[in-house]
């Protein structure tokens, strides 16, 4: 039988494995190709490079900034 220590340390994983998924959840959806220049990329992935990540990301702020 678990005791109080271990209920309350099996409760934090769940919290944090729920915080977890919900943080993965955010952000463009990926869609088999590079969201920045357009090539193809790995399955469950959304930009070819670290490059285009980064070209991604200042795009998407400077959107956000001018209010699009």
């Amino acid at each position: 039988m678990a005791d109080i220590i271990d209920q309350a340390q099996e409760q934090a994983e769940r919290i944090l494995q729920a915080e977890l998924s919900a943080q993965r959840a955010a952000g463009p959806e990926a869609t088999g190709y590079c969201l920045a220049c357009g090539e193809a990329v790995a399955r469950g992935m959304r930009w070819c490079n670290v490059m285009c990540r980064d070209d991604y990301q200042r795009m998407e702020a400077a959107r956000r900034r001018n209010g699009n």
